[in-house]
């Protein structure tokens, strides 16, 4: 159950003040109910919410933001963690926020109607802290994998694309995206 937050300031050392959510993960205990956030204005009032506590689909952590904008002009924030993926959500470009009139389809390990598109990781497989850079042609995807320490597997790996929405690949070609449960470290 988390939440990322919109917090603005016309200094860099603040003082910050608090504009509004963006978007929110977990919707199933007494103590987080989904009442409390957005999804239910996404999909609608007594949507199914029973895919996001499925661990290896589509339950993830809302952190980790990295935002950029497109060569279109257009606002994008990727974000994500283990288990469920690393997805990407259009923002509005005025206010930062979710942009409520962009959808998304669901489609196991392609989209997901409230987290967005699917760019990387899922289906427990390791993978978090997107980071998003265009270079030329190309958008890059750094990702954090592994355990915080050097025995336990920790590497950064790099994808990129042609599209800031994807797909992703690495220099082999392989899809960022992992659609089984796989030890991904040593890969």
């Amino acid at each position: 159950n988390s939440v990322i937050t919109l917090l603005t300031a016309d200094n860099i050392e603040g003082p910050y003040e608090y504009v509004g959510p963006v978007v929110y993960s977990g919707f199933n205990t007494s103590s987080h109910p989904a009442e409390k956030t957005d999804v239910y204005d996404v999909l609608g009032e007594g949507a199914d919410l029973t895919r996001y506590q499925n661990i290896n689909a589509n339950k993830i952590n809302a952190i980790d933001p990295c935002i950029k904008f497109d060569e279109n002009g257009d606002l994008w924030m990727v974000y994500g963690s283990w288990f469920g993926g690393v997805y990407m959500i259009k923002l509005d470009k005025n206010t930062g926020l979710r942009d409520y009139t962009y959808t998304y389809e669901t489609e196991r390990d392609v989209s997901d109607a409230y987290l967005g598109i699917k760019i990387a990781g899922g289906n427990a497989v390791s993978g978090e802290a997107p980071y998003l850079l265009r270079v030329g042609d190309y958008y890059y995807l750094f990702m954090s994998y592994g355990g915080l320490e050097a025995e336990k597997g920790y590497q950064m790996r790099v994808f990129r694309s042609e599209n800031i929405t994807g797909p992703y690949v690495d220099q082999a070609g392989n899809s960022a995206i992992f659609t089984k449960n796989e030890n991904n470290l040593f890969s």
